[in-house]
């Protein structure tokens, strides 16, 4: 029987570092999905350009970025500032009133005439940045400050807030 009891023990202690290895490779194999989709994210200047650029008075398309419905909303905003800002609209359109956010919160403007932009990022670590971008709409200097966050479907605002306005965008919701 003593003879056994070694053999019995190999096969046990092989059993749990099978299944040990088997742990570290599937975890290994996650992190590695995580980082190559972190790493191959667009960076935050290039969200941020995707946005300025349809601003621009000389784009082909200066129309702004729409934020009819809720999904496009989702597209700029992260999930909690972008709950806020889809019931306000909602809310306003049920009273016939216009919403809190009453202009475009990228430019601070309900109107504009823009020709460029200058974008500067701070990144805070590897899902954290913020940015200022700067431009003359009309002859009045604007300077717009964004803090972004990276999500898994990409960069999304937190806050807005412009050098003109007294408030960032989700001071506006939470003062109620």
């Amino acid at each position: 029987m003593t003879a056994y009891a070694p053999a019995f023990a190999n096969a046990a202690i092989s059993r749990i570092l099978r299944l040990l290895l088997i742990i570290a490779a599937v975890f290994t194999a996650g992190l590695a999905t995580a980082n190559a989709v972190f790493a191959t994210a667009e960076p935050p200047e290039k969200f941020l350009d995707s946005i300025y650029k349809r601003c621009r008075s000389d784009s082909k398309i200066p129309t702004g970025i729409s934020l009819a419905t809720k999904a496009e909303i989702e597209r700029y905003f992260e999930p909690s500032i972008a709950a806020l800002i889809a019931e306000d609209f909602t809310e306003a359109e049920k009273l016939g009133e216009p919403p809190n956010l009453n202009g475009d919160p990228f430019v601070c403007s309900q109107e504009w005439n823009i020709r460029s932009f200058n974008i500067k990022v701070r990144h805070r670590g590897r899902d954290k940045a913020e940015a200022t971008v700067r431009f003359t709409n009309y002859d009045a200097e604007v300077t717009v400050h964004v803090v972004l966050v990276r999500l898994p479907k990409g960069w999304r605002i937190v806050d807005i807030a412009s050098n003109k306005d007294k408030v960032t965008l989700r001071e506006i919701y939470t003062r109620k």
